[in-house]
């Protein structure tokens, strides 16, 4: 074996708009920093490359010095696959101790939920403009998810960013890269805790002021009557807040709508801000819990419930009324002890569409799923026997999943326990697991069997729903909600559509499929 291949490291030829793009998006947002990043020039002997594992990368070639590679690795995506592992899918926002060679964010940003972002510390301007040459973050620059500022003034350009966006939550949790001395990491560590602190205070303060204010200070609260918040990233519950918030309009009523649709928005306190600008007679949360709203004064409240209500649902609201979206949610509300007299109904409805032509115009099928993980690790089963009965409820579930037995979550568990002689008799524990069975395995089951039935038929179906990004599975994901397939996505029809989701008549996938 030549040894000296491993420190081959081929050129490649740098594309100018990746860097115009980048350059473009984070001057909408903070134009002196893109300037000053534009115009950082760098060293003669930072050479663009193909690192080990295939990634762009730069190595820095001094004269009479060995070669190194920009963020220290010869295989940068392979590590920061390995060093930034726990952080995928983390629900904070992060601060990373610097930019590395960019494979390593730009690899984990795609796994963060959509109101998470990461704060780059790069004490060192060329590298960010080096890493913004070869790797396109644009579209993470333009909605948040990623936030670089001024080495020269970490923490007033921290403290900025903040009050420009006043949604935007701070960095909590301090992400160190290979190589960062320990004092580097206790200095961000220390600069993150006291602006949170400082951010926390300032809007705490802005609440209680737009709480106490007179009503001739809000100048929309005469003429607002409905406010409309989404606190949560379902893209699902910002389509029926849109939806409802087009309703309040088309009526002779006003409304406002605030909804957390990125990192921007994401902080409870913006939303609160709108309702107290706006005063509104009623408030209705849609799928989250309007008690988590720090506001000051009392109102009317509705909590509108789009999804099964499940144990590790957030908690209801016990003052407000319970709008049910379906007869099954309706009866899960009844089930957790809302008494029949705080629920209503109200169900969805979908935009009228165009059906003249029924005949399909393309051959695809069009899967609509959550692809879940219904690992024993990740559905909390821990104790060996309590595997041995997880491992059969899989195989039960799979020999079952054509017949009605898979509606039955008790059912199946009851034909497990018999198969593998383990029996769990404690109700709390039972009734937990089997409902981890019906909203967990039982669609992973499901969702799996299809894929492999369209699999043989020699079909990769679109997929719309969470988890299908990073898998390995036979599918070609589309979008996470119907609310975020582009237009040009749909501009044929599909040969079928499919469901496969938590059992309920009646839910948001039954109306995306029509």
């Amino acid at each position: 074996m030549d040894l000296a291949l491993l420190d081959d490291a081929p050129p490649i030829e740098l594309d100018g708009e990746i860097f115009r793009r980048n350059l473009e998006a984070l001057r909408r947002d903070d134009a002196d920093l893109a300037e000053r990043i534009a115009a950082a020039d760098l060293p003669r002997h930072w050479r663009p490359v193909r690192a080990l594992d295939g990634s762009p990368a730069w190595r820095t070639e001094p004269p009479a010095a060995p070669p190194q590679w920009l963020g220290g690795s010869a295989a940068p995506k392979t590590r920061g696959r390995a060093c930034l592992a726990a952080q995928r899918g983390a629900i904070v926002n992060l601060a990373c101790t610097g930019f590395g060679a960019g494979v390593e964010i730009a690899d984990l940003l795609p796994t963060l939920p959509p109101h998470a972002a990461v704060f780059i510390f790069e004490n060192d301007l060329r590298k960010v403009a080096a890493v913004l040459r070869t790797h396109l973050l644009d579209e993470a620059l333009r909605r948040g998810a990623l936030i670089l500022h001024d080495p020269a003034d970490e923490a007033g350009a921290l403290r900025r960013v903040l009050e420009r966006h006043p949604g935007l939550r701070p960095p909590t949790r301090v992400v160190a890269l290979p190589d960062t001395p320990p004092e580097r990491v206790n200095e961000i560590r220390a600069l993150c805790e006291t602006v949170v602190q400082q951010v926390a205070q300032d809007r705490r303060r802005r609440i209680e002021e737009l709480g106490a204010a007179s009503p001739s200070a809000k100048p929309d609260s005469a003429r607002t009557q409905v406010a409309i918040v989404a606190l949560s990233d379902d893209s699902n519950a910002h389509w029926v807040a849109d939806g409802l918030h087009a309703a309040v309009a088309a009526s002779d009523w006003r409304g406002v709508l605030s909804a957390a649709r990125g990192p921007r928005q994401a902080d409870a306190s913006v939303h609160a801000e709108a309702v107290l600008r706006a005063d509104p007679s009623l408030l209705v949360a849609v799928d989250c819990n309007p008690a988590g709203l720090p506001l000051t004064t009392g109102r009317r409240r509705c909590q509108w419930h789009i999804r099964r209500i499940t144990d590790d649902r957030p908690p209801l609201d016990p003052d407000a009324v319970h709008l049910a979206a379906s007869p099954t949610i309706a009866s899960d509300l009844r089930r957790v002890g809302v008494p029949d007299d705080s629920i209503r109904e109200l169900y969805w409805a979908a935009p009228q569409v165009d059906v003249a032509d029924a005949e399909p115009e393309s051959q695809d099928v069009v899967l609509f799923a959550d692809l879940l993980d219904a690992s024993p690790e990740a559905c909390g089963v821990v104790q060996p026997t309590h595997r041995t009965l997880w491992t059969a409820l899989h195989e039960t579930a799979e020999r079952n999943w054509a017949t009605e037995s898979i509606l039955d979550a008790r059912s199946l568990l009851t034909q497990a326990e018999r198969a593998c002689g383990v029996r769990i008799g404690e109700p709390n524990l039972r009734a937990r697991l089997a409902q981890i069975v019906e909203h967990v395995l039982i669609p992973a089951v499901v969702v799996r069997r299809i894929l492999r039935a369209l699999q043989a038929a020699r079909r990769t179906p679109l997929v719309v729903g969470r988890g299908w990004a990073n898998s390995a599975e036979h599918a070609e994901p589309l979008a996470a909600s119907v609310a975020d397939v582009q237009e040009q996505q749909w501009n044929q029809r599909p040969l079928a559509a499919i469901i496969a989701g938590p059992i309920d008549p009646l839910g948001p996938a039954l109306l995306q499929c029509a």
